[in-house]
Parts: C-alpha cells; structure tokens; sequence
C-alpha cells in the first residue's frame, strides 16, 4: 500500500462504529471534491478505501481503514509513501519496492491493480510484538470529464486467516528456516547493503533491543569494532550465494557486548541475483569464557576446552574423537540415534570400522587430503546396528597441541542418505535422459529457462542441417521464425507457469540454407532436486509435409476446385458472420442467389467437360465484376451466391445485380459452338431477425419467382413471396404426411368409342383425401408434387391402385392410362418398379397404357426412351398427352414406340360451333384437329380426343376420324367401379 503526503487532520472520526453502512462511510476532511461525485465504487463490507490525490493527499478514507491499519485518524491522514511502517512484503517475503507498490502502479500506468496480496507489520500496544497481517489491495483511477487522473483509490481487505493469507504466511516463515540444524536466539533479515528489514522478535530478549531500535538500521551498528572484518567476510561469501558461519560480539542495549555463533544463508532472486540475507544468531558467551578460562591454564586443560568447543559447535551431528593411532576414542551420544551404537560400544575400534566395504578405499584416498585443518569427505556408507546401511557426510578437524603436534582428529558424521539417494536418482536419470535425447529420432534440445541451447541430438542437427557445435550456446528464438518469436516466447512462458504441463504448438524453424520447415514444437520442464524450474526439455518433429497437406485439406473444404471461387461453406460462414455485424450496426446484408439459365441442354447436348468449361468462364467473369468488398461463391451445380455486406441500399444491390448480367451476357464459344449465356438472380436484403438458412430461403423464392417470369432477369424477394413460399412447403410437408396414410386415390373417368359411345377404357386421374381440405383436384398440389419430387411417390401409389382393381376385374371393358411425369421418367430405376408392380399383382402389361405429355417426352433423356421402349416391348401402350402444344410432335412419333396420340382439349374446344358462339382463337382450329386424325390414322395409332362436353363437338371429331373421346360429355371423373 502506497500512503501519500501528509495534511492537516480534521475532526476525529467514531473509533469503532457498530453500523457496518457508518463504518463503510467515506469521510471526507477537507470536503469531497466535486468531479469525484458518482465516480466512487460500492466498499465491500468490512473492507478499508483511502483515496488520495495526485500530490498523494488523503482527500478520504473511511472508519475501516484506520482500524484495519491500527491507526488513529491523524494517524493515517499524516502517513506518507516512504513511512517505515508501510514497507510492504509480497508472498514470497521480499519488500516490494516504492514504485511497484499498487498505487504507485496505477498512477504511473493509469490501469488499475485487482486483488494484490501485501504483507503489512502492524504496531501492538505496549510490549506485545508486532504482528504480520496480509491485506488484499485493489487500486483504480479516477478521472475527470477531460480524461485526466483525478484521484487514485485503494481498497483492501485483512484475508491474514484465510487460506491464501496463511499460506503466505507459511512461505514467509519458510524463508527465514535457513539455519540448518542450528538453535537461533534470534533472526536478521537484511538487504546486500546490511540494512536489517525484518528481526524476529526475540532479538528482545537477546540484546535488550526492542524491534524499533533494530529495523531500518545497519547491521554493522551492532558489531563490535574488533570484529569488523569478520563481519566483512561473512557478507562478501553471502554477495558471492553462498552460506557462511562465524562468530563475533553483539552490541546489547545495556552496552555491553555477547557472543553470537552467526550462520548465514543468501536470498536469491529468480533471476539468480543475491537480494538479502537471512542471519540466525546462537549465543555462545559461556563456551568463549570457557575458551578463556582454558586460554589461561594452557596445556592439556586448554586443548580439552578446545575439544568441547568442537563438541559444542557439531552437537546436532555425531561427533567421533579418533586418537593418534587411528582408533576411537569418544563417540558422542547422538550416535544412538543416527547409528543405534551406544558410544561404548565404538570406543577403541578403528575408524574404519563402520565403513561399507565399498567405499573404504575412496575414503582411505582422501582423508588426508587436509587443507587449513580441515577435510570435507564425500557421502560414503556406514553400517548401522541393525545392519542397514545409510550414507552420511564427514568433516574432519586436526586437533595439534600448543606445539603443532598432531594428537588426534575431530570427526563430524551427518545423515545425508536421503539427500544422496535423491541425488543418485536424478543422476542416474539425467544419465537415462540424455542417452534418450542424443539417441531420439525426434529432434531434442535441452535448454535453460530463457531457451539457451545446452544439448542438442543428431536428429535436429539434420532437420535443421547445422552441426551440433553452430547449435550450442545459441538462442532457440534464432532458430524460429520472427513471426512466431512471439507464439514461441508465450509457450515457454506456458510451460514454466503451468506446473510442467507439456505445452504443444506448431512453428517455423529456418533451416541453415535458408528454406522454412513447418515444425510441431512440445516442451516440458525439468526441475532440480529443491523442486524449482530448472530446464526445458524441448521436441521438434518436421511436419512441413503434414501441414501442408492440412493446408491444402482446408483450401479445398472453402474452395471450389472447378472454378477457384469460395465454395457452399465458406460462403455461408462468411454470410452468418456478416449478418452479424449488420445486427450490431444496424446495417442490412444483401444476397444474390445466381442461378445460369439452361444449362442443362449445355450439359447434356455437349457433355459435362464442356459444361464444366462455361462454369469456369461464367466463375471469372462473375468474380471479375465484384466490388472489393462483395462476397462471391459457388454454391453449387450451376448456382452461386453473392453477399453485399452494405445492402442498404436497395439500387446498390440492384446494381451488383446489373454488373453480374452485363458481365455474362456476352457470348462464348465452346467446342465450336456460341453460347449466350444468361442468368436469373433472386435477390434478398436481411432484416434484424435475418439468419443465414433464412436470407438464402428467401433468395431462393425470388429465384423461384425469377425463372417463372421468363428467365433472364432478377427478382427482389417480398412478402408474397415468403406466403408462397411457406404454402408450398406446407403442402410437401402435408404431402409427405398423406402419403404415408395413403391418402392419395384414384378416381377413373371413361374413354369411349365415338362411333356408338362405347366405354373401351379409362385413364386414372389422382385425387388427394386431404384430411383437413377434403378432396383436391391435381391442380391444388401436383405442381407442387413435382418441383420436390413427391410426384415420384404419388405415381408409385396410383399405379399400385390401378394394378389392383385390374387383378380384381379381369373382365374390366379395355384398358386404363396412367398419367407419368417426367421427373418421374428421369429416375433410372422406373421401368424396374413400373414392371414390378404390375407382376406383383398378376397384371397382364397389355391392359396398362403410359401417358406422357410431349412437353415431358422432349426432355427425354438415351436411358429413359430405352426404359419406355421396354415397356412397350412387355406390351404397355404408350400415348402421347396433349398432343399438339410442343415444338417437336413428329419426330417424338418418329424416335418413341408411340402407340397413340390424346388430341389436347384447347382443340376440342371450339369444334361445332355455332357462328357467333366460342371458337379456337387463331380460327385454324378445325383444320388442325381434322389434319391431326389423319396423322393418327395414316401411323395406325390409338386417336383420343380430350375435353369433349357437347355431343356436337362430338360428332364433329368423329367425322374429322377420330375414333376415341374423353370428357364430361361421357363421365366425369369417379372411384371404382365406375
């Protein structure tokens, strides 16, 4: 927490409220500044907010902060930033510099802190130690109406017994057990220049100096001036990082000095940099007056003070005395513990006598390697009591008398089995390790935290064709790519923070002669036996092949290969996110839905390769007419779709329309044949509740619309549209329903023989038992039937129907027509189920007859007139409906096994008229019918006349030579029997 300049104090504020709203209120000594009204967040309860100016004033705070704090409120109005008091700790126990406390963040950055944990040492009254509480501290800005700083305010809360508060606490404590088995009377905490941060509170009681009288002064203030240089030494081994134990006297309160045993250890940041040092210090007065009292009897009195201050000095270690003869002569009882032999029970024998077999040699190799009178062995083995062997670690002393004669050593054993067992492992596992790395046949690197090359294999050598030595030492950011120097950065990052957890990414590595290598890059994090990050395992595997082929696996699901346009989902990707953007601005998306007119006859008179030639060019010259901003793409067969993100404009859209036209409307050649290629467009502009599935829908209708109106043009979806459009889904639906529960039936209506009216047939006309609408005529639904291809199942269901009353009327008077469309023609299998059928039901083939309309014949495509010819061979007639009304009439009797013609009703209708009543428009009418009968009966085919209602119509066809009729003057149309 960063306090500002202190002011005046105003009035006292209540020292304890009950109400938590009056200890939540912001008082305001010197009166709230205006451009702060309204800008205050809601205080959490039980939290404290100080708000301070720019010049670090308190402009307020409230009853909570002074309590929180152990302050009075002239207390906290006269604090300021660099108060003692208020030298923050974070989680980790390190003081927390000036500006990178939470306010002073804020200031310099404008951006505000959220829960910032800060340890805080609070004042007690009277002799009571200080305590430590954690306080979590948010910081914001305020502004004025200019955008300029105002104000900063800091909340914050005491979370000192929560988890996260007591977990700081434990790691704090942490830092300051680094005394090793030393008894302490008390801690130091100081920074590199020996300014003492933290004591703990002991020190009191050890030098009669209260802990005020210690913090923030200098630890050398409280050395004696003799001892200096010990002191001196001490900390340059501490700057260097490592641990460091001596001796010297303490200034006490009452002035006099103490002896204190001092074993320091480093504070290392994570940079590695040495920031502090933690000091414990032992008392040692009565071992120095011992040592003085030995001093002064010299002799052999001297030399045993000297060995029971070596005794003093390794108490928590066992302490072995070895003679000039290499034997035992005292064990100190700790050895009970650590070996389970009693000290008598090791007096007198060698001092080789607990060592392992195995390591007797290496210790006998260098134990008298002495430097100083000191000898520090390597871990070997000893044996313990119960046979069990354990590692330890041994310190020798000599021990001379006065003279400088050797009368025997010191001996210090300490377990250290655990640590050496660790140490093994991980020795034996880095051994593992890199005979797996260099051995891999996936490139590997191990590096340091920053990505440092360590080791390499010959694996990445060759993927990357550099030799180990050019690999070594350098940056893995020199290897990649820039452009995923960054991605690179964030993964490590990743990896470092997230507990090891391997982290994958994909990259560019530059080879050594310069070619890009696409590469798939997992790392994972090493750490060392104190369970810190330590190194980066990294894998690199070469996967430019596999990449590639991703990329061209995602080119091609949003790319249409024919035409190179964006295809069916990109396009509609790109529409849901535009309608989208138009929902959040307000705008209106505009789309075009192309459809190119007859290209069907392109397809089947030139092939599909041609065909696939116009899409191309069509595809080009559509792209080249798009604005930068339009969408185009291939939607399908012979479709595409255009989105004008900024349709608001209607004559824009229309104008995209007229650009799209002009641009294919000009001709091409293909094979040695011109095509004039046009388009219909169905156009939609999108509302607010426009989604993706319902723009194309109504695009679509307007397409519909479009083709309806001659082709060659566009249309603009409406209302009406969207009606119609809803009915004709309504009735596929309701289609789809009847014909499960065979609701469609066959009504007949009779052919006769014009000569004496004779029944010598029916044709079989469907009707619909529509369960809501009653019964519907063709006309309400067969349109319909057709455009969604249920006319399929409704044909399947009248022949079905037909078949059966024929099984069930063998002596039936001649035969009945079945009506075939030709959707129904152009599926392969037809002939196949039309046969099927009429076995199943034991009908015989020659009393069925097929009627086709001409309109549908001329669409006919080899297969389907091999399909009707093989009914005819089985012995179906085959006639021809509405004769008369199509473009090719004689040479459909010239390709198909023709058996009759049905002359269209629009010829009957003005036969026998009276002068004055209706006849055929065009007055041609009578000459047509009659040249049509001669046609019929020159082929020897079956002749029927349609639409006949008078008996002079009647009579008048029988003279022009048509044998049969059909129409409301001889039955309407009726179930069986007839």
């Amino acid at each position: 927490m960063a306090l500002g300049s202190s002011v005046a104090g105003p009035q006292p504020i209540p020292a304890a409220p009950t109400d938590p709203d009056q200890a939540a209120e912001i008082r305001w000594p010197l009166g709230m500044p205006a451009e702060l009204a309204g800008q205050l967040p809601p205080v959490p309860a039980g939290s404290g907010v100080i708000i301070r100016g720019l010049d670090h004033r308190v402009l307020g705070a409230n009853a909570q902060a002074v309590r929180l704090l152990h302050l009075t409120w002239d207390e906290l109005l006269a604090s300021s930033a660099d108060d003692p008091r208020w030298k923050p700790l974070d989680e980790q126990g390190l003081p927390i510099a000036l500006d990178h406390r939470p306010s002073a963040v804020t200031m310099r950055t404008g951006h505000g802190v959220d829960d910032s944990l800060l340890g805080v040492t609070l004042r007690s009254p009277g002799d009571a130690p200080d305590r430590l509480i954690w306080l979590s501290v948010s910081t914001g800005l305020t502004t004025g109406g200019s955008g300029a700083p105002l104000a900063t305010v800091t909340v914050f809360a005491d979370v000192t017994e929560t988890p996260r508060g007591r977990s700081a606490t434990d790691r704090v404590l942490a830092s300051y057990r680094d005394l090793g088995d030393n008894v302490t009377d008390f801690v130091l905490r100081t920074t590199t220049l020996g300014t003492i941060e933290w004591a703990s509170p002991s020190v009191t009681a050890a030098t009669g100096w209260p802990l005020a009288a210690v913090i923030q002064h200098v630890s050398t203030e409280f050395q004696h001036p003799d001892d200096t240089a010990t002191a001196r030494e001490l900390m340059d081994r501490l700057l260097a990082g490592d641990r460091a134990q001596g001796r010297y006297r303490v200034l006490c309160a009452d002035g006099s000095y103490r002896w204190f045993v001092v074993s320091s250890g480093p504070i290392i940041a994570g940079d590695g940099r040495v920031t502090g040092g933690v000091h414990g210090f032992t008392s040692i007065d009565a071992l120095v007056d011992a040592e003085l009292t030995a001093e002064a009897e010299r002799g052999i009195l001297r030399e045993s003070e000297r060995q029971y201050r070596l005794l003093a000095e390794n108490a928590s270690d066992v302490v072995l005395m070895i003679g000039i003869d290499d034997r035992i002569a005292w064990v100190s009882p700790s050895a009970v513990e650590l070996l389970g032999w009693s000290p008598d029970a090791l007096v007198g024998q060698s001092s080789l006598y607990l060592i392992h077999p195995d390591n007797v040699t290496d210790v006998l190799q260098t134990r008298d390697a002495f430097s100083d009178g000191m000898l520090q062995l390597a871990p070997f083995q000893v044996q313990r009591k119960t046979g069990e062997h354990r590692w330890i670690s041994a310190s020798i002393r000599e021990v001379r008398d006065p003279d400088g004669d050797l009368i025997g050593r010191v001996v210090s054993l300490r377990d250290v089995h655990e640590e050496t067992l660790a140490r093994q492992a991980l020795e034996a596992s880095e051994t593992m390790f890199r005979a797996v790395l260099t051995s891999s046949s996936t490139g590997m690197i191990l590096c340091d935290l920053t990505g440092r090359i360590q080791v390499v294999n010959k694996a990445l050598c060759r993927m990357l064709h550099r030799d180990e030595a050019g690999l070594l030492g350098r940056s893995t950011d020199d290897l990649v790519h820039p452009a995923d120097r960054a991605a690179l950065a964030q993964a490590r990052a990743t990896t470092i923070a997230a507990d090891g957890s391997a982290s994958t990414i994909e990259l560019r590595l530059i080879r050594a002669d310069g070619v890009i290598i696409w590469a798939r890059r997992s790392s994972s994090l090493i750490r060392n036996a104190a369970a810190a990050p330590d190194r980066l395992v990294v894998q690199l595997e070469d996967v430019t092949t596999e990449h590639e082929a991703r990329e061209e696996l995602r080119v091609q699901a949003f790319n249409d290969r024919l035409t190179g346009m964006h295809n069916r989902a990109w396009i509609l990707n790109a529409l849901e996110l535009d309608l989208d953007q138009a929902q959040r601005s307000g705008g209106t998306v505009g789309v075009l839905f192309i459809d190119l007119d007859n290209f069907k006859l392109v397809n089947d008179s030139l092939g599909h390769a041609a065909g696939d030639e116009v899409l191309a060019e069509i595809a080009e010259r559509m792209m080249g007419a798009m604005r930068p901003q339009d969408r185009v793409g291939r939607f399908g067969g012979d479709e595409f779709v255009v989105v004008v993100p900024d349709g608001h404009d209607p004559a824009e859209v229309e104008r995209v329309a007229e650009r799209i036209a002009t641009a294919l409307g000009t001709e091409l050649t293909i094979e040695g044949h011109r095509i004039m290629p046009t388009v219909s467009i169905g156009i939609a502009l999108s509302t607010p509740e426009s989604t993706a599935a319902s723009l194309l829908r109504d695009t679509d209708s307007a397409l519909f619309r479009a083709k309806k109106s001659g082709r060659a043009r566009w249309q603009f979806f409406d209302a009406t549209m969207h009606s119609q459009a809803m009915t004709r889904l309504t009735i596929e639906d309701e289609i789809r329903t009847s014909l499960l529960a065979g609701d469609f039936v066959v009504h007949y209506q009779p052919i006769v023989a014009l000569a004496d009216r004779s029944v010598v047939g029916y044709e079989a006309l469907v009707r619909w038992k529509h369960p809501h609408r009653g019964l519907l005529a063709p006309a309400e639904f067969l349109a319909v039937a057709e455009e969604s291809g249920l006319v399929v199942g409704i044909g399947r269901a009248v022949l079905d129907q037909v078949c059966a009353v024929l099984a069930a009327h063998p002596d039936a008077a001649g035969t009945i027509s079945v009506n075939v469309s030709a959707v129904e023609l152009a599926h392969e299998e037809w002939a196949e189920r039309f046969l099927a059928t009429v076995h199943r039901h034991g009908v015989d083939p020659s009393r069925l007859v097929v009627e086709v309309t001409e309109t549908a014949v001329l669409s006919l495509r080899s297969h389907t007139v091999g399909s009707v010819t093989a009914l005819r061979d089985r012995g179906v007639g085959l006639h021809v409906d509405d004769f008369g009304t199509g473009f090719s009439s004689i040479s459909v009797l010239r390709d198909l096994p023709v058996t009759g013609l049905k002359l269209d009703a629009s010829f009957v209708a003005g036969l026998g008229s009276a002068p004055g009543e209706d006849a055929p428009v065009d007055g041609h009418g009578d000459g047509l019918a009659a040249g049509l009968a001669g046609l019929v009966a020159h082929l020897g085919l079956t002749g029927v006349a349609e639409g006949i209602e008078t008996d002079a119509q009647a009579e008048t066809l029988r003279r022009q030579g048509w044998q049969h009729g059909q129409g409301y003057l001889f039955g309407r149309p009726a179930p069986w029997p007839v």
